[in-house]
C-alpha cells in the first residue's frame, strides 16, 4: 500500500512538473516504447505498476494523438491527461460511443484502453480468463480489438511495472484478430505480467475462483 500511496502522490507532482521530472527512467521508457509501438493503433494496458503513465508514454514515443479511455469517477486522472496530452479530453468508459470510435478511425490516433478496469455502473461485461479464474471486464473494450483487426490496425498489450524504482515498459507482440483469440492472448500475457510483479497489480473488476 505504501508503494501505491507514493504512486498517487507522484501523480499530483506530475500535474505540475511533467513525467520526466517525477518518474525515474522516463527517457529510457520512452525509447523502449518507441522501438515497439510505432505501428500500433490500439494499446490494451493493465492495472499493473505505473498503468496511468501508458498514454503519456505512447504519445511521446509515437508522436501521435493518444486517446485514453478512463472512468469519469476519477477526476485526478482526467485532469492529468487533459493537461499532459495534446488536444486533451480523454474518452469516458461510461459514455464511449460510435462518435468516439469514428474519431479514432478517421485519424492516426492511438486508443489506450484498460480492459479490466470495470467499475460499478459499467453496464455490459464479459469474463476474461486470467490467473486461473475469470475477471469481469467491460464488453466494449475487448471488442475494440476485433474492430482494429477488421481494419488491419495493430493491437498490442502493454504494462509498465516498477523495477528497482524505475518505470520499465513491457510490450507484447501484436494480438490476433479474432476477438476471442485476442482476449485469450491478452489474458495469457496478463498472467505473465502479474505473476512477475503480483504486488503491483490491482483489479478493479471481479476475479472469480482464482487460484492465487
Amino acid at each position: 500500500m505504501s508503494w501505491l500511496a507514493g504512486y498517487y502522490l507522484r501523480l499530483h507532482d506530475l500535474l505540475r512538473h511533467g513525467p520526466r521530472a517525477v518518474v525515474p527512467g522516463w527517457d529510457e521508457a520512452v525509447a523502449a516504447v518507441r522501438t515497439l509501438a510505432v505501428t500500433t493503433r490500439l494499446v490494451l494496458t493493465t492495472q499493473l505498476g505505473h498503468a496511468l503513465m501508458v498514454p503519456l508514454l505512447v504519445q511521446e514515443a509515437t508522436g501521435r494523438r493518444t486517446l485514453p479511455i478512463v472512468h469519469d469517477r476519477n477526476p485526478l486522472v482526467r485532469t492529468m491527461y487533459e493537461e499532459r496530452l495534446r488536444l486533451g479530453e480523454p474518452l469516458l468508459l461510461t459514455r464511449l460511443g460510435a462518435g468516439d470510435i469514428r474519431r479514432w478511425l478517421a485519424s492516426d490516433a492511438v486508443i489506450v484502453a484498460n480492459p479490466h478496469t470495470c467499475y460499478p455502473g459499467t453496464r455490459h461485461t464479459r469474463d476474461l480468463p486470467v490467473l486461473g479464474g475469470r475477471l469481469t471486464v467491460p464488453t466494449g473494450l475487448p471488442a475494440l480489438a476485433a474492430l482494429a483487426a477488421r481494419r488491419n490496425l495493430e493491437t498490442r498489450a502493454m504494462a509498465v511495472p516498477d523495477v528497482a524504482g524505475r518505470i520499465t515498459p513491457r510490450v507484447g507482440p501484436p494480438l490476433p484478430g479474432a476477438v476471442d483469440a485476442a482476449v485469450g492472448a491478452y489474458g495469457a500475457w496478463l498472467d505473465r505480467c502479474v505473476s512477475a510483479a503480483p504486488e503491483q497489480w490491482m483489479a478493479w473488476g471481479s476475479l472469480h475462483h482464482a487460484n492465487v
